[in-house]
């Protein structure tokens, strides 16, 4: 991959991609955490690790990382987790040296990014971490990074197939509890997905939902999913 070229990763500006970041520690323990990735330029990717982890102490003090997308949700368990016994005798085992920053890469991986830091600044409780890609593997085409918002609109439709269908029956405890998780996953795409088809999207369903409401009874039956 080209460096910069996060186009071909599949990077959209300003929408926030799920990855796990990998570093060394000072005295060179391999470290990983999963991490939303952005990047506003398609040539710096952003991170905004909270201030007390070891991932934002170790980018600071080695000034590089490497930001690695995989698939499987196990990985992103065990690094969330390696420190609850979710297996961390064996996290050392999944990393190998990166290409050029000083920083351990995943060994099985999808698509990764190696950065180098040039800016680290505290901003409240988080920090801020800009990193120069410096160089990338994308691996198979068909990989795309995971962006929580296509999830979530899933999840909002499915929800309000069931919407529709408890207005029509009158149970209206039920509509209650899911238009508020509708509502949950909107806010959750305006954040990690801003100016994106998944707003559009997100908006044009709470405004049928809030028609259905109008019509109350006299809705049809929906295909409840």
């Amino acid at each position: 991959m080209g460096v910069g070229n996060l186009e071909k990763l599949g990077f959209r500006k300003g929408m926030i991609f799920e990855a796990i970041v990998s570093t060394y520690s000072h005295e060179g323990r391999p470290n990983a955490a999963p991490m939303g990735i952005r990047s506003e330029d398609m040539k710096h990717v952003i991170m905004s690790p909270f201030k007390r982890t070891q991932t934002y102490k170790n980018m600071k003090n080695k000034g590089c990382a490497v930001v690695n997308f995989v698939a499987d949700p196990t990985t992103f368990y065990q690094t969330a987790f390696k420190d609850e016994g979710t297996g961390s005798n064996a996290i050392n085992n999944l990393f190998e040296k990166a290409t050029v920053v000083e920083a351990p890469r995943l060994k099985e991986v999808d698509a990764l990014l190696e950065v180098a830091v040039v800016e680290a600044k505290d901003v409240g409780k988080r920090g801020m971490i800009v990193g120069r890609v410096v160089h990338g593997n994308i691996g198979p085409s068909r990989f795309r990074p995971y962006c929580r918002g296509g999830f979530a609109v899933i999840e909002a439709v499915i929800h309000a197939t069931r919407i529709r269908e408890f207005l029509a029956a009158g149970r209206e405890g039920e509509t209650g509890r899911l238009i508020e998780l509708v509502e949950h996953y909107q806010r959750l795409i305006k954040r990690v997905a801003p100016n994106s088809e998944y707003v559009a999207t997100v908006d044009e369903l709470m405004a049928r939902i809030d028609r259905w409401k109008r019509e109350g009874s006299g809705l049809q039956p929906s295909e409840v999913l």
